[in-house]
Parts: structure tokens; C-alpha cells; sequence
């Protein structure tokens, strides 16, 4: 008895080099995050120091709790996209990191005042790398055959 070849949908997955830079980059986004969530928990005491430590800022608890807050959700936001990406490939995912990531960057341009340029040139590398390797990764779903054992074997004896 002969068997029909199935056609079935197989997913295309990510790229290699999309999971190496999106391991990369979901470390570095997650430390960041991290810190930004333990800048939650003790955001008096950083009140406090800013205080002490910076008298010309003068900034109430309730201005640095939605910096904070808004640097931990662009953050997790980063994270959630670059697992989308890197599981599924999905465009919303890229989206969604890249409508996360360049916020973060901006903020750290103007915040630092080119202070410290390794951490911008970091984070344009990682964003420039991730979105290079999404626009050539191929997608989409395609359809293969899959072939049963007995095909297999009569192509083989021919």
C-alpha cells in the first residue's frame, strides 16, 4: 500500500545570529530593568540622596517614582519584545523592542550628555545588529512535503 506524501506548515525559525545578539541584549536589557525595579523599591532613600548628594536638582519623591517607573516599563517592555523575536520572529516583537529600546537610548543621550558614549554606542550596536539581522532573516511560513518511509526507500532503490 502507498502512502501520500502530508503537506504541512513548518515555522521558520530565527536566525542564529538573532539569538546570540538577542541573548546579548535580553542580559543587558534584563540587568537594567533589574536595577530600575530595586530603584522602585527604594525610591525614598534615592530621593534622599539625591538630596543630599545633588541640593540644585530638587526633585520630589513623586518626579523620580514616575522616571523610575517609566525606566522599569521601557525596560520590560524591551525584554518582552526581544522574546517574541526570538522565539517566534514575530514583527511585533521587533516592533515592540525597537519602539521600547530607541526611548531608553534617547533618555540616556540627554540625560548623560555624551558622558558616557560606550553605553549609547553599545546600545546603537545592539539595536542597529538586531534590526539588520530581522530585515534579512527570511519569513514567513512555507510548505513542505513530508515524505513517508516507504517513498523514501523507493527513491532510494531507484
Amino acid at each position: 500500500m502507498e502512502e501520500k506524501a502530508e503537506k504541512t506548515k513548518t515555522k521558520v525559525s530565527p536566525n542564529i545570529f538573532l539569538r546570540v545578539a538577542g541573548t546579548f541584549s535580553l542580559v543587558y536589557y534584563g540587568m537594567s530593568g533589574s536595577l530600575f525595579f530595586l530603584a522602585l523599591i527604594f525610591v525614598r532613600f534615592l530621593t534622599e540622596m539625591t538630596e543630599i548628594y545633588l541640593p540644585d536638582f530638587n526633585l520630589s519623591t513623586t518626579i523620580t517614582f514616575i522616571f523610575v517607573l517609566a525606566g522599569f516599563l521601557l525596560h520590560l517592555l524591551a525584554v518582552i519584545g526581544l522574546l517574541m523575536l526570538m522565539i517566534n520572529g514575530k514583527k511585533t516583537g521587533y516592533l515592540l523592542f525597537i519602539l521600547s529600546s530607541i526611548p531608553i537610548l534617547l533618555i540616556q543621550m540627554i540625560s548623560l550628555n555624551y558622558d558616557s558614549y560606550q553605553k549609547i554606542f553599545l546600545e546603537t550596536g545592539l539595536i542597529f545588529f538586531i534590526s539588520l539581522i530581522y530585515f534579512l532573516t527570511p519569513k514567513g511560513t512555507y510548505i513542505t512535503d513530508i515524505m513517508s518511509v516507504n517513498q523514501i526507500n523507493n527513491l532510494n532503490e531507484e
